[in-house]
């Protein structure tokens, strides 16, 4: 048989891409480049679909020995128009955390339309599967937790990079877009401003400053 060329053997990587990219590139590969590349509509009405995650803030805060400390806080997102309509703030991520959040959730339906109410379905991680299914069974009629190993799954990833640049950015305690990424603030100018950066308080009343601005921004819509 006549030799194949690299050409030709790209051209038949490209058209039976579906059929190997699993194998060469693992079923998480597969589930993030090529899976979720259908995309999905948001949800016609509030109330219908709540995602729930937590984030490292990316605001440092002092106490007194270091001036690089950050809270974690957990929020719930109704995917209809990108409303957080519930969130709690604290130092790890953790059950009793998550718990708060979505009780948060619930307790601001009531300040939105005077009573409370529950989701039809309730979207998380596998974070302490177990130990929360009877928490978000009894929240929700449904509950639907993401694939293991696939971000994409969760539409409230991206809305923590949104909240960061549109509200902790132009924050002078501002930490990043993380340790990897490459785009920082000044390490020079965080040194020289690290006795004036808010303590933990501070950064509490900030994030909760930005929740309700974003609320604020979203309710009539929402309504």
């Amino acid at each position: 048989f006549p030799e194949l060329s690299a050409g030709t053997i790209g051209n038949y990587r490209k058209k039976w891409k579906l059929q190997i990219y699993a194998g060469t590139m693992g079923e998480k590969g597969f589930d993030n480049n090529i899976a979720m590349h259908v995309k999905r509509s948001a949800p016609s009405s509030p109330l219908l679909l709540w995602t729930v995650d937590g984030w490292d803030a990316e605001l440092y805060y002092q106490d007194g020995k270091t001036f690089t400390n950050r809270l974690t806080m957990v929020v719930v997102l109704d995917p209809s128009i990108k409303y957080p309509i519930g969130y709690a703030i604290g130092y790890v991520e953790s059950a009793d955390l998550i718990k708060q959040a979505v009780r948060n959730a619930i307790l601001h339906t009531e300040e939105l339309f005077g009573a409370k109410h529950k989701v039809l379905q309730l979207q998380s991680d596998n974070y302490a599967k177990k130990k929360m299914m009877p928490f978000y069974e009894v929240m929700s009629d449904k509950f639907t937790p993401a694939k293991v190993g696939n971000a994409k799954s969760k539409v409230i990833e991206p809305w923590f990079k949104y909240f960061n640049k549109k509200y902790c950015q132009l924050s002078a305690n501002w930490s990043g877009y993380g340790v990897k990424s490459k785009t920082q603030p000044n390490v020079e100018f965080l040194n020289k401003m690290r006795h004036s950066v808010p303590d933990e308080q501070g950064v509490r009343f900030q994030l909760e400053r930005m929740i309700e601005m974003e609320r604020e921004s979203l309710r009539e819509q929402f309504l």
